[in-house]
């Protein structure tokens, strides 16, 4: 297994797996973007968001898309995963189990204070694999949402 950081040529890949995942969540009507709108957020020497495409060989079974986040009360940077998807037909335990311990050794080496996943409760990453590296819900705050016209 590995963690392919994604490049300008494989962003199409990383799109249609992102659509996918929503549709497989049963949120495809909230995958709205465009193409050439979530082209530009990978754009440019600092991306606001970056992405790895896990892969075995030459297939792509999931991926990552991820972010800095500045947490405030200790001054450091922390490292956002905003969605972490594997296909249907890799979710065992054990294939997940590898994903989460190599992001965590990745954020690690990376200097990062912490790692905060984003967790849909009813699909997706495995609570007790989660809770097994250490991670624990954050229960003081929960998101508010608005949605802003364009």
């Amino acid at each position: 297994m590995q963690f392919h950081q994604v490049s300008e040529r494989e962003l199409p890949i990383l799109y249609r797996l992102n659509r996918r995942m929503a549709e497989s969540e049963g949120q495809g009507e909230l995958f709205t973007a465009e193409y050439a709108s979530y082209r530009q957020v990978f754009d440019g020497d600092r991306p606001p968001v970056r992405a790895w495409l896990l892969t075995e060989g030459e297939e792509v079974f999931g991926f990552i898309i991820w972010q800095e986040k500045f947490a405030s009360y200790m001054g450091r940077i922390a490292l956002y995963v905003e969605d972490l998807w594997l296909e249907e037909s890799h979710r065992d335990s054990e294939r997940q189990d590898a994903v989460l311990d190599e992001l965590l050794q990745r954020a690690e080496a990376a200097g990062y204070c912490r790692v905060e996943i984003r967790r849909l409760e009813w699909k997706g990453i495995d609570a007790g694999a989660l809770a097994e590296r250490g991670f624990a819900p954050v229960e003081k705050w929960r998101i508010w949402r608005k949605e802003l016209e364009r």
